[in-house]
């Protein structure tokens, strides 16, 4: 486990390990959600398109596979 701390302006720096790891670059949009007791941060998808089509490919996969006779 990593801490971070809260600049002045309640700024906070990822470590560059992390942002290396998980593809964090300049400009990359990240959503953070109040989780009551936490905060969870999740980086967003640089084209929200591309993911939602990779989730439904992957979806209708999952559908042929148990029906088939229906693709």
């Amino acid at each position: 486990m990593q801490t971070l701390n809260v600049l002045n302006k309640g700024q906070v720096v990822i470590p560059a390990e992390l942002r290396q790891r998980l593809g964090i670059k300049p400009g990359h949009v990240i959503e953070i959600r109040d989780a009551g007791d936490h905060l969870e941060l999740y980086p967003l998808p640089i084209d929200p398109l591309q993911a939602f089509s990779f989730r439904l490919r992957r979806s209708v996969n999952a559908v042929a596979a148990i029906y088939p006779a229906f693709y």
